[in-house]
């Protein structure tokens, strides 16, 4: 009931004044990944973090991979701020995704400013046993779950979620479709890669290779008739997370795999 409380009071405070952007640097929000043995903390890291009353947005992983450990690491000028703010969300939700949604609100009203590449807070997430630093996690953008920032006028802020070590998980990514054909089929390598990925298979390549940003946009859409290798450049595209996916033109298989651009 509490998370609910809030989540009205924040939409009232936004929806009774005007929502414009005003002009100031774009805040960037960034959810930036560290592995260790078994864990992955998950960073919530801010730049240009100026006169903030308020927000919310939220977090999600890939339940096949990962499990949800702990939220800590408050960043204590944000007065208030706990792991009571953190609920997690179902409808709405991907079945394969586990997702927290957050909300603070300023109590006074007041604006906070932070300085550049401090953080919110830190999700700690433990891997199963075929989940890594590779597979899907971070800040989910959807129209069910909007990131909205607020300054001390009530007016919300432009925010920017994407850049380089940025991690942003988009619900249009996680696919249910299984690869029919087998690791030992098709391989590509290395991974992370810096320039050319190497993309090699038992047998002659013959069929279409996509390659999908995590935006969901197709960056490469080439047919490949090789005898067993075939060489992608992607040293242009920026770092992230990518969907490669081939479909083979004889075996009418597919595999959908996903590698890191550095």
């Amino acid at each position: 009931m509490k998370n609910c409380l809030l989540k009205l009071t924040f939409s009232i405070f936004v929806s009774l004044t005007v929502q414009t952007l005003y002009c100031q640097d774009v805040l960037k929000l960034c959810a930036q990944g560290v592995q260790n043995s078994n864990t992955v903390e998950l960073n919530m890291v801010v730049e240009n973090f100026k006169n903030v009353s308020a927000y919310q947005f939220g977090i999600a992983w890939d339940r096949t991979k990962f499990e949800f450990e702990s939220v800590g690491n408050f960043n204590p000028k944000l007065i208030g701020l706990s792991e009571n703010l953190f609920s997690p969300e179902e409808e709405n939700v991907p079945q394969q995704v586990s997702l927290i949604r957050t909300l603070w609100v300023s109590p006074d009203a007041t604006g906070i400013q932070l300085e550049d590449g401090e953080v919110l807070f830190t999700v700690t997430l433990t891997t199963k046993d075929n989940g890594g630093i590779n597979d899907f996690f971070g800040i989910a953008p959807s129209s069910d779950f909007k990131i909205e920032f607020a300054d001390g006028n009530a007016n919300l802020i432009d925010v920017d979620v994407e850049g380089d070590s940025c991690q942003v998980l988009y619900f249009s990514n996680l696919t249910s479709v299984e690869s029919d054909l087998q690791n030992d089929e098709f391989t590509y390598f290395p991974n992370p890669v810096d320039d050319a990925l190497t993309i090699s298979s038992k047998t002659n390549l013959n069929g279409r290779l996509e390659i999908i940003n995590a935006s969901g946009n197709r960056l490469l859409k080439t047919d490949i008739n090789s005898f067993n290798q075939s060489v992608q450049n992607v040293s242009d595209f920026p770092p992230g997370i990518y969907i490669l996916r081939f479909e083979s033109y004889d075996s009418r298989k597919t595999n959908i795999s996903r590698f890191i651009k550095i």
